[in-house]
């Protein structure tokens, strides 16, 4: 019998292995499709029939159905996989370095969106395990002048081209420190905005100390997407973002904090005030720490872990290999209960509701470039004191990363030649990996050493990656199975269409 799409010749495999991905989860059996993106449970004979073909010539899985499965015929085999094959199943071929080189050329053509400025190099806190403290960023004690503030503004609006929207992140240190030359910026992209006609948003990221009403109210009039770090509650929040003079500012940092929420609600704005807290080695309690943020009225709330870096022995505060089983298992069980409420028809708190959203936006990301996974030297660039641009705000202060400055421009060589680092790099770890086209290689800086070398991710980092993935996957079966109607509105702003798979019948 020919197979057309299957192309088998005798002593060949029927399926390229590296083209989906079996697993079980939950008691379940899955198959992910790396050309698709199809995420379905599979019954026993149909996993075990693709398991076989990953890895047998077409004579070889014939025999071991015919012991296993007696009396199930050549040609309903064949059928089911070519039908499978029909619909774009089984195809994905890992681009090779040559088209995806040509791609990271194409990059330096881009017209950017965004930038980061950090107003502050130095900080009113000094927390344990912030990278700026750590990289010595904030050691140069340094504010951003009106002259450097000015001219990231004049780069941003002369390299963007035809774009019309742009956004000013305003980070540190504490950006804060440096109020004045924020409010000035401010007041230059709004005149701009009357000449050029293009359209200017903010963002601003503090640890909320000088975060009074008045300059509340300065955000909120103006719609700035507001991030406050708050790591929990009094005593996890101090013991990890220390002050220098020994003074408490907890009380200021959460009244100021929920005042920034009311005035935001009062005047409608559509931005929701985020806070953010950090996981360590120290504290790690991903639940309490949830909860104890939204008993205290945050719409908003994210929840970030300090992992250990590709390239040192000890990471300031990084969890320990056993902390981050506790803390996985944590996520697994928010998963069944997030599923559990959604089925019940309950409505999500803000964790689990950014929780499920990020999901979502995670898992079917297909990642074009490997070893670029964000918008390193394009959208998230950032620009220090003395106008040095950098890959982003994590690299500020690791000189080996200067790419240019806003005054003479990016260097073509530096820019580029980093891309094909971090690819070169990516290539030959992450070729044999199922999870690399959601992946790509990870956070770049996470790889990055002060001295230049780009390091592999670890071995451990990159099978909790998966296992992530995996019960990322099985949730997501399980919401389109058991409360559709809700899934499908989560699907919508993703404008993707995966009608035909939903309703295939994958148990036949």
């Amino acid at each position: 019998m020919a197979h057309e799409l299957l192309e088998v010749q005798e002593g060949k495999t029927v399926i390229d292995r590296n083209s989906h991905h079996l697993f079980q989860y939950g008691g379940d059996k899955m198959l992910y499709d790396l050309a698709t993106g199809v995420i379905c449970e599979l019954n026993d004979f149909t996993y075990r029939l693709l398991s076989l073909c990953g890895g047998h010539s077409w004579a070889e899985v014939l025999d071991i159905i015919a012991r296993e499965y007696p009396g199930v015929r050549e040609e309903e085999i064949s059928a089911a996989l070519d039908s499978l094959k029909g619909h774009g199943f089984f195809r994905y071929k890992f681009s090779d370095g040559e088209i995806q080189h040509s791609r990271i050329d194409g990059l330096w053509g881009f017209k950017p969106r965004m930038l980061q400025l950090f107003l502050a190099q130095k900080c009113n806190l000094a927390c344990r395990y912030c990278y700026a403290e750590n990289s010595g960023s904030n050691a140069r004690n340094k504010l951003m002048s009106w002259e450097v503030a000015k001219g990231a503004v004049d780069y941003l609006v002369s390299k963007s081209g035809e774009r019309r929207d742009l956004r000013f992140n305003f980070f540190g240190g504490e950006p804060l420190l440096n109020y004045k030359v924020l409010q000035r910026a401010v007041s230059y992209c709004e005149e701009l905005s009357q000449r050029t006609g293009k359209k200017f948003s903010f963002e601003l990221s503090t640890n909320g100390i000088l975060l009074s009403r008045e300059v509340a109210d300065y955000f909120a009039e103006r719609d700035f997407r507001l991030c406050i770090s708050i790591d929990g509650w009094r005593e996890m929040h101090n013991d990890q973002r220390l002050s220098g003079e020994g003074k408490d500012y907890y009380d200021t940092i959460l009244h100021n904090a929920k005042y920034a929420v009311k005035r935001y609600r009062e005047l409608k704005s559509r931005i929701r005030v985020k806070v953010r807290a950090n996981l360590t080695c120290r504290h790690h309690d991903l639940r309490k720490t949830a909860e104890y943020l939204e008993d205290q009225g945050f719409e908003d709330i994210g929840i970030c872990s300090v992992v250990p870096l590709c390239y040192e022995d000890e990471t300031p505060c990084a969890l320990t290999e056993e902390q981050m089983d506790i803390v996985d298992s944590d996520y697994e069980q928010l998963q069944r209960e997030i599923l559990s409420d959604l089925e019940q028809g309950k409505r999500l708190g803000p964790y689990r509701d950014r929780y499920i959203s990020t999901m979502i936006a995670l898992q079917f990301r297909a990642m074009p470039l490997m070893g670029i996974t964000c918008g390193i030297g394009r959208n998230s660039s950032a620009v220090d004191c003395e106008g040095n641009i950098y890959p982003c705000h994590r690299y500020v202060g690791m000189e080996k990363y200067i790419m240019g400055n806003i005054f003479s421009g990016l260097s073509p060589s530096r820019t580029i030649g980093l891309y094909h680092k971090y690819h070169q790099c990516i290539l030959k770890e992450c070729s044999g990996c199922w999870a690399h086209k959601i992946c790509g290689g990870g956070c770049a800086w996470e790889r990055a050493a002060p001295d230049g070398i780009i390091y592999n991710k670890t071995s451990s980092h990159c099978e909790r990656f998966r296992k992530t993935m995996e019960t990322f996957m099985w949730l997501d079966k399980e919401m389109r199975k058991r409360c559709p109607g809700v899934y499908s509105d989560m699907r919508k702003s993703r404008r993707r269409d995966d009608e035909r798979f939903n309703n295939w019948r994958w148990d036949e």
